[in-house]
């Protein structure tokens, strides 16, 4: 009657076996996390002795264990802004971040599979293309007190933006338009290749970390009303939102000003907690979030180029909260001499994967100066060939 797979912790019949551990069974989290290297399969998690095992491993047990990202509920490696910490992640430590090695070992599988079954049938997802834009600012000094902009320009020489600090003293000279005010810029390069961007826009009241305009600030209303105009609008949950559980205000700031509904997010400076912000996410009825990367390097941070579901491990519940995982952000790769090779890779890696390349860019990072609108477009090209 067809293909058969039998997966347990010993083989009972006559058919192809796939050899299981006992997380999936499990309900309650324990580092168990058990690892070694493979002649065939490179490095594995959750490996079997047993020979006659399709694989040499528990494959649902590594690809549930990675794309849950268990290990962030159990180690409390953080950075300074109480992130979890790349260094403290199992792919980090294998040198295995750039490979989006839950689609290599299910690719792997597959062919397997193929193997065993030649008639078996298996369709693979089309590869597309997600391009956001995160508006932490939607001015540099347009709107906003000539202090607040004297503050702007020290921060922009200390942090090396010569670029932001000349184009802001060309602004006052009336010489430029904002160095923030990207937006057609960035909406024609879209639009020359056929796709629309994401904005994440911040709409919190300011604090140390989030110094958007006023959302009752009307250059903010016309602003926003004008992309979402143009293009989908997404929420850009502030750096506190989570420790003062203002999911519903700030969303409800955003969709009264909009006057849509708002189903997407991206959490400012990527500071959320695990499994806490994602359950606030679900009970504010966003349905997306593209938070799952790393800011201070660049990689597949759930080891996968695919969306995937949120699986809720405190209460070991699946939940309809998808998860878009960007390899990589501009202010990191910009840093880098081979800018152009690096998003080469990450773009050609998950078309070879049949993934969902998602871009993270900044409107502040597409200023006039530089070179940076050049690799912008460069890989906005490459990413839609």
């Amino acid at each position: 009657y067809g293909p058969k797979l039998e997966y347990s912790p010993k083989q009972q019949f006559n058919t192809l076996w796939l050899w299981s551990s006992d997380l999936l069974t499990q309900e309650t989290i324990s580092d168990t996390l058990v690892y070694n290297k493979d002649d065939e399969w490179g490095y594995v998690l959750f490996p079997s002795n047993n020979e006659h095992s399709v694989s040499p491993f528990d494959l649902p047990a590594a690809v549930f264990w990675l794309i849950t990202r268990y290990e962030e509920y159990i180690i409390e490696k953080k950075d300074e802004h109480n992130r979890f910490h790349p260094h403290g992640s199992w792919l980090y430590q294998q040198g295995l971040l750039n490979t989006p090695i839950v689609n290599v070992w299910i690719n792997k599988f597959i062919s397997l599979l193929k193997a065993n079954f030649p008639n078996l049938s298996i369709t693979f997802p089309s590869y597309k293309l997600v391009s956001t834009i995160d508006v932490d600012n939607l001015f540099a000094c347009k709107g906003k007190p000539f202090l607040k902009t004297i503050f702007t320009f020290y921060k922009a020489l200390f942090y090396h933006r010569s670029d932001l600090a000349i184009e802001g003293l060309r602004y006052y000279l009336s010489k430029s338009p904002d160095p923030y005010d990207n937006y057609d810029f960035i909406i024609q390069t879209h639009n020359d290749f056929g796709i629309k961007p994401i904005f994440f826009i911040l709409t919190s009241e300011r604090t140390k970390y989030d110094r958007n305009h006023s959302p009752k600030h009307s250059l903010f209303k016309k602003t926003v009303t004008s992309l979402a105009q143009q293009c989908e609008i997404g929420l850009h949950l502030s750096y506190y939102s989570t420790e003062k559980q203002s999911f519903a205000k700030e969303k409800d700031t955003l969709e009264k000003i909009i006057e849509k509904p708002v189903q997407k997010n991206r959490f400012h400076f990527l500071h959320f907690q695990l499994p806490l912000s994602y359950q606030m996410l679900l009970k504010t009825n966003i349905n997306e979030d593209y938070s799952m990367l790393y800011s201070l390097i660049d990689g597949f941070r759930s080891g996968t180029c695919t969306p995937y579901y949120f699986f809720d491990l405190e209460n070991n519940v699946p939940t309809r909260l998808k998860i878009f995982t960007p390899p990589f952000m501009d202010k990191h790769i910009l840093k880098a001499e081979n800018a152009i090779e690096m998003s080469n890779h990450y773009i050609d890696i998950v078309k070879k994967y049949h993934g969902t390349l998602v871009l993270l860019w900044h409107n502040e990072t597409l200023t006039l100066t530089g070179n940076k609108r050049n690799i912008y477009r460069h890989i906005i090209q490459h990413a839609t060939l």
